[in-house]
C-alpha cells in the first residue's frame, strides 16, 4: 500500500508499506525527519498534537478502508496523510 505524508511549507513524503504498524512508523520518522531542523519544542508539539493522532486513526480505520480498495485520508494541523490502495 502506497502512503503519503504532507506537512505544510515542508513538502510531501511517500513510501510502501505492507501493514499499518509499517505505514504509520513510516509516516511517523518522515514527519519527524521533515521538523528536525527546528527547535525541540515545535518537532514535539507537532509529534504530539498532529502526527499522534493521525498515527491512531492509519491504524484504526485507515488501513481498513483502504484495505477495501479505496483512498482514505486525514488531516491534523499542518500534517496531511493518505493511504493508497
Amino acid at each position: 500500500m502506497r502512503i503519503t505524508w504532507t506537512a505544510e511549507d515542508r513538502g510531501e513524503q511517500s513510501a510502501e508499506a505492507k501493514t499499518a504498524d509499517a505505514a504509520a512508523d513510516e509516516m511517523v520518522s518522515g514527519v519527524a525527519q521533515m521538523y528536525s531542523d527546528m527547535n525541540t519544542t515545535v518537532g514535539a508539539h507537532v509529534m504530539l498534537h498532529f502526527v499522534t493522532p493521525l498515527r491512531s486513526r492509519l491504524i484504526n480505520e485507515g488501513w481498513s478502508v483502504a484495505s477495501n480498495g479505496e483512498v482514505w485520508s486525514a488531516q491534523e494541523g499542518p500534517v496531511g496523510v493518505t493511504l493508497n490502495p
